[in-house]
């Protein structure tokens, strides 16, 4: 349906910003639901001790390599709002308050290598 959207988003006007940036924004709301949906019925975490998501997991790799969120939403085929809540739940998981505490925590946790 995000896709849809996206394709749908290409047929607009160029001079019709309200419309595309609705159409967006419904885009973006979609893709993070799926996420969601799609984790809850992954298997809860990659290793039986970790508490992160296979995608929180996947998400922390990319931020462990350095890069952006926009960066890892592009190679994940999501949006930069999905990326944003699962670091939001990975700095929770790893009691971080940043993205390189995160990695480190997760690093000495053995979480991710």
């Amino acid at each position: 349906m995000s896709d849809l959207c996206r394709d749908y988003e290409l047929t607009i006007p160029s001079s019709n910003k309200v419309a595309k940036n609705i159409l967006l924004s419904f885009s973006d709301k979609i893709a993070a639901l799926n996420s969601i949906i799609l984790d809850a019925d992954e298997e809860n975490s990659m290793h039986s001790d970790s508490p992160l998501t296979k995608r929180e997991t996947e998400i922390l790799g990319h931020v462990s390599q350095g890069f952006t969120n926009k960066e890892i939403a592009s190679a994940l085929r999501i949006s930069t709002k999905t990326i944003e809540y699962h670091l939001s739940s990975i700095l929770k998981k790893t009691e971080s308050s940043n993205r390189t505490e995160a990695v480190k925590n997760a690093i000495d946790l053995q979480w991710i290598q």
